[in-house]
């Protein structure tokens, strides 16, 4: 019964993944011919960008396997980063924000991640990301010269700290997220 209902989910899924691609494409007035002259046409910064945009979300993928595996479990790298970038590109979809998650977690509980783990993951990712945040939002506040030089300073002073208790801070918040 297990199987025939996941099976009626796949189906549904790719029935309303399909009718909203239909109903965009027309909605465009989609041509494939203008996709190819787009392309054939586009310039060194069109795909010096994509290649950016591929070594960063490879890099994302990795750093994200990196969080998976410590301390105690091993999932093969790249198998790991194919997850990753796999449940990436359902973002792009509607209600992909929530796909994104949702496949991730379906394909690596498939692979024999637990639950738990799978769900420190998500917590230590939505931290380094506002970390990630904070740097860049400090960097620019200081290059429109809206914030003074020590801010700087006080933001490397926070990120070095930050280094250098993560382990510690990590487990007091692991404690509080399996409490929750």
């Amino acid at each position: 019964m297990r199987k025939v209902l996941t099976q009626v989910i796949k189906a549904i899924l790719i029935i309303v993944i399909g009718y909203f691609l239909v109903v965009e494409l027309r909605r465009q007035n989609f041509s494939p011919m203008a996709i190819w002259q787009y392309l054939v046409n586009a310039d060194r910064y069109f795909y010096s960008s994509l290649a950016v945009f591929t070594t960063f979300l490879m890099m994302q993928a990795w750093i994200w396997v990196q969080i998976l595996n410590r301390p105690t479990y091993h999932l093969d790298s790249l198998k790991g980063m194919v997850i990753y970038i796999n449940s990436q590109f359902v973002k792009y979809m509607p209600g992909g924000g929530v796909l994104n998650f949702l496949g991730r977690f379906y394909l690596t509980s498939k692979e024999g991640v637990p639950m738990q783990r799978q769900i420190m993951t998500v917590f230590h990712e939505g931290v380094l990301l506002v970390l990630a945040a904070a740097v860049y939002s400090v960097l620019l506040t200081y290059t429109l010269h809206w914030i003074p030089f020590i801010g700087v300073i006080g933001m490397i002073v926070f990120a070095l700290l930050m280094y250098l208790y993560y382990d510690q801070m990590s487990v007091i918040l692991e404690k509080l997220v399996h409490r929750f």
